[in-house]
């Protein structure tokens, strides 16, 4: 999920921006949500420093009332998600230039006082999500559908898949957390590639992240600590698959 933030000192304005994301949301299957609104770009800085977040949106004003104005709040969250999409949301339409002297590549500089703002919010939104789309590589991606909505994974931050019992959904453990799924083990092993292994009948381990195997326990030790178990009619397979 594609997060957002807000960050304008003026309480009216952040309404403001948060309703014309919500507008789009509703409009839209992109999955993304926003993570933080606030009037201080110091609780923002906070926040983001806590949830490293990667690839995120910002909608950020320019002239706070602090020491800390939307260039320099630009410039620190660079060092945190460097690959963020950054998008001045302003009455000073001559800072322009100081974006570019800044080299912070803003993606967009949206006027406050034109008659125009919600529609240059959502233009902007579609813009990112067609960017977004476009950029997806969908060998190296997994692009799973969910209710009304749908979500794109990393195959490398996959770590193992597992069948849960009782029903028809898998559970996707990847570097980020937890993801239930309905969707079969058959079905999404097609769609991963030769990465991918049966260590049982109910679980899916991705190779490269497997860094010990104990032959007596049957035991696949994965690089962030935990423990794939493989069935004894898996275990030769497995591991032919691990020396070639």
């Amino acid at each position: 999920m594609i997060s957002v933030y807000l960050c304008d000192d003026e309480p009216s304005w952040l309404q403001r921006m948060e309703n014309c994301i919500i507008s789009y949301q509703l409009n839209s299957d992109w999955d993304f949500s926003i993570s933080c609104r606030t009037t201080d770009p110091d609780t923002l800085l906070s926040y983001i420093r806590v949830h490293t977040p990667q690839n995120g949106i910002y909608f950020l004003d320019i002239d706070y009332k602090k020491n800390l104005n939307g260039m320099t709040l630009g410039q620190k969250i660079r060092q945190i998600d460097p690959d963020a999409l950054l998008i001045f949301v302003t009455t000073h339409e001559e800072m322009v230039m100081e974006t570019f002297r800044l080299k912070l590549m803003a993606l967009d500089f949206i006027i406050k006082d034109d008659k125009h703002f919600h529609e240059q919010i959502c233009q902007c939104l579609q813009h990112i999500e067609n960017l977004y789309l476009s950029n997806t590589d969908t060998s190296s991606s997994l692009t799973l559908h969910t209710t009304g909505s749908y979500k794109i994974i990393s195959k490398k931050d996959i770590y193992y898949i597992e069948a849960q019992k009782g029903c028809h959904k898998i559970l996707i453990h990847t570097k980020t957390g937890l993801l239930s799924v309905n969707h079969s083990l058959s079905a999404i092993y097609e769609e991963l590639g030769s990465n991918f292994l049966f260590c049982s009948k109910s679980c899916l381990v991705n190779r490269s992240h497997i860094v010990a195997a104990n032959h007596d326990e049957k035991e696949l030790v994965l690089d962030n600590g935990q423990i794939c178990y493989c069935s004894v009619r898996m275990w030769k397979k497995v591991i032919a698959a691990l020396r070639s």
